[in-house]
């Protein structure tokens, strides 16, 4: 082989070599900020859920919205509307394939415990003329909170 050809030989290795740490280094900081979304997300929702009274968190417990003074009422809505806002960011990050399958199973089965908290409904049915600008968002809270509905009417 000349001399000429280890060159060519070598430079096609070393490109490929190249290519493939590329690859590598680029999946890992997709991987990095996946995770670091998903963090970000995790903190917005406990910080969420950590404004809400320990009883409005407990399904069982008879926290009624309509029961509460007024501005116990409003800080309840308030708090629901931060949570309704990540909801749909998360629901649109979903839509735009911006994250992976498992990611949204894990938010959306949260989605589906938050709707078993007492006020949910109420709070939905007050706030969600607000999305709506975002039809395929407040369908698929609606439809979340209609399930509920079913299994609460449906022993």
């Amino acid at each position: 082989m000349s001399p000429e050809a280890w060159i060519a030989l070598a430079t096609a290795a070393a490109a490929l070599a190249s290519l493939i740490t590329i690859f590598v280094l680029l999946k890992g900081v997709r991987d990095q900020l996946r995770m670091l979304s998903f963090l970000v997300y995790t903190d917005r929702y406990s910080k969420i859920m950590k404004s809400l009274p320990f009883e409005a968190r407990q399904p069982e417990s008879g926290y009624r919205l309509d029961e509460q003074a007024p501005t116990e009422r409003a800080l309840f809505l308030s708090v629901m509307r931060d949570y309704f806002n990540l909801c749909s960011e998360e629901y649109w990050l979903m839509q735009a394939k911006k994250i992976d399958r498992r990611t949204w199973d894990v938010w959306e089965n949260g989605m589906r415990e938050v709707v078993r908290f007492p006020g949910f409904a109420e709070a939905w049915a007050q706030l969600r003329n607000e999305y709506v600008f975002f039809e395929e968002f407040r369908g698929f809270m609606d439809s979340m909170a209609l399930a509920l509905q079913t299994e609460v009417v449906t022993p």
